[in-house]
């Protein structure tokens, strides 16, 4: 096998199980989807800067994609579209309204739409008005969601990320966090939970979702918030 089919047969299997088509990485390296075919096709090779660019859209090193070294980060045992097996994910975190200025329990929805080689996901409210739309991305670990503005005129740029600790779950609940930002552009990261059904008990809910006397600690020493979305001794049904 050349060094061009190998580069080739790496590359678009890294793109697969990073849930992109072709055609979005044409349009994030800015070509035709043509020539970046050819890249996978071993017919020609990305420029050094190219190489790097791709690197970055797939989040893995250089080395890896040209074959020096094997960083393990392509695991087909693990990597799984999506990981509920479910199309609906209830989520819940402490959210701000504006119109009240005033905190309380908001519920939301994950709604997943399985296709051949990704997992498209909508962040919805409970009435199914769609947000953010992204793809997941996911080990045994965890799933990552990343979102966008769902519709394509709306001229705020914001890009959202939550994080589902899919490991450890107590009767189909899990534990993660919801970072994004505001009206403003105030970054603002959010304990949430997150459930196969709906959720009754609020009060419960919001208690569970305040910061844990650890992490409050850990972000006076380090100036960081860390949140801890693997001990989930304290959580009670």
């Amino acid at each position: 096998m050349s060094d061009y089919n190998q580069f080739g047969n790496t590359l678009r299997e890294i793109r697969k199980c990073k849930g992109l088509s072709q055609e979005n990485m044409a349009s994030m390296l800015n070509i035709s989807r043509s020539g970046y075919s050819k890249y996978e096709s071993g017919e020609s090779s990305p420029s050094i800067d190219t190489i790097k660019e791709i690197c970055e859209i797939l989040n893995i090193s250089s080395d890896y994609l040209i074959g020096i070294k094997n960083d393990d980060v392509l695991n087909k045992e693990t990597i799984k579209n999506n990981p509920f097996e479910i199309s609906e994910l209830y989520m819940y975190f402490n959210a701000y309204s504006k119109k009240d200025d005033t905190f309380s329990l908001g519920e939301y929805k994950l709604v997943f739409h399985d296709l051949e080689d990704k997992c498209v996901v909508d962040f919805c409210d409970t009435n199914n008005k769609i947000y953010e739309r992204g793809f997941i991305h996911s080990d045994n670990a965890v799933a990552i969601l990343v979102l966008e503005n769902y519709k394509p005129n709306n001229t705020r740029l914001n890009v959202s990320e939550i994080i589902v600790n899919i490991s450890e779950g107590i009767q189909d609940i899990y534990f993660g966090t919801y970072s994004s930002t505001n009206g403003e552009y105030i970054p603002c990261i959010r304990k949430c939970i997150f459930s196969t059904k709906p959720l009754k008990n609020k009060s419960t809910i919001l208690s569970i979702l305040k910061l844990a006397d650890s992490e409050k600690k850990k972000l006076k020493q380090t100036d960081a918030l860390y949140l801890n979305i693997f001990n989930l001794e304290y959580i009670e049904q």
